[in-house]
């Protein structure tokens, strides 16, 4: 930014006369000690030559920290931690405890270390079918886990090295799951289904590498905890309480 420097002992002492010659030997040598305090690059103005936007003091800050948005995506694995008081069900709570999962992800960086980010996760579904009694297929089960998880999250960066960085952050959103049963027995099946949403909140750390200006890579860890997600099936109670999920994720800085 170009700086006026301007010198209250040099309005004062140009008002009156207008050339050199006019000046008294004293007012010359106020001229010549207030010249000496001004920087070599300043800019003099006369009081002859100014106008009105010569007085105005202007004041500017200085935004160095780069707001860049982005998108991202995480393909990976997920793994619901399950509860239930059956060991009927307790087998098929297991079985539909894996999955795998794919994240959409829009935000934005505030300088180098610090991102905040929307997302929307989808899990997909997983089925598991068993024969009630191996010896007679007319007895058979069926249930399916899918759902999905939207809300914002926030990641604070360090870069241990020019072009690779370790990742913290949590996040905090809305999840839903539905639970898909069926029972065949008799030549009759029985069917039903169970819906669960409510408050996911989660931590995740992750290591992060920039093959671009652009372009970056990360391999993470998240754990998220699931608020009341309580389901009865056939009389038995599963509860998903947690999830553990392991990632690939990208990011494409704008």
């Amino acid at each position: 930014m170009k700086m006026k420097y301007l010198s209250l002992a040099l309005i004062s002492l140009f008002a009156a006369p207008t050339t050199w010659a006019e000046m008294t030997k004293t007012q010359q040598e106020q001229v010549i000690q207030a010249l000496k305090t001004v920087p070599q690059n300043a800019t003099i103005l006369s009081p002859l030559s100014m106008n009105d936007d010569d007085y105005q003091f202007t004041s500017t800050w200085h935004w160095d920290i780069e707001n860049s948005l982005y998108v991202g995506g995480e393909l990976g694995y997920i793994r619901f931690g399950s509860d239930t008081n059956s060991n009927t069900t307790k087998q098929l709570a297991n079985d539909i405890d894996d999955g795998g999962m794919a994240t959409l992800k829009v935000g934005s960086y505030f300088g180098p270390n610090v991102r905040i980010y929307g997302f929307l996760q989808r899990n997909g579904e997983t089925e598991v079918s068993y024969h009630l009694f191996p010896s007679n297929n007319e007895f058979n089960s069926k249930m399916s886990r899918e759902g999905y998880q939207y809300g914002v999250g926030a990641d604070y960066l360090y870069h241990f090295m020019p072009k690779n960085y370790l990742s913290i952050g949590a996040r905090v959103g809305h999840y839903e799951n539905e639970i898909h049963y069926s029972v065949s027995a008799m030549g009759g099946t029985q069917k039903g289904q169970k819906k669960t949403n409510g408050l996911a909140t989660g931590i995740s750390t992750s290591i992060g590498h920039d093959f671009t200006e652009h372009l970056s890579l990360e391999l993470g860890y998240r754990y998220e905890k699931l608020e009341k997600d309580d389901n009865v099936l056939l009389g038995q109670r599963i509860t998903f309480e947690d999830t553990h999920q392991a990632f690939l994720g990208f990011n494409y800085t704008f």
